[in-house]
């Protein structure tokens, strides 16, 4: 199960990754950047860790670490929230 999970996550990057490198048009009035981009959301699993987890109140984990090199590699910026797993999906749904 919990190799599903990962994969899961792992799949879910990936396509955040797809959106962001497809043409997107510029926001109004500026060139783009990071500043009037809508960051891409990142849903994961709040009790996998060491994958993913809650400490003092910040996301952190393994699959985050990634989610974070992503988001720096792609110069886009990326709302990481952690939640229950069944509600991360139904969000992504």
């Amino acid at each position: 199960m919990r190799i599903a999970g990962v994969a899961a996550l792992i799949v879910v990057v990936l396509l955040a990754w797809y959106m962001v490198r497809r043409p997107m048009a510029q926001p109004a009035g500026g060139e783009g950047g990071e500043r009037g981009r809508r960051p891409v959301l990142f849903l994961g699993n709040e009790y996998l860790p060491p994958m993913s987890f809650m400490k003092n109140g910040k996301p952190t984990g393994i699959v985050v670490d990634l989610a974070e090199a992503l988001a720096e590699r792609m110069h886009y910026p990326v709302d990481i929230r952690l939640t229950n797993w069944a509600e991360a999906q139904r969000l992504v749904l």
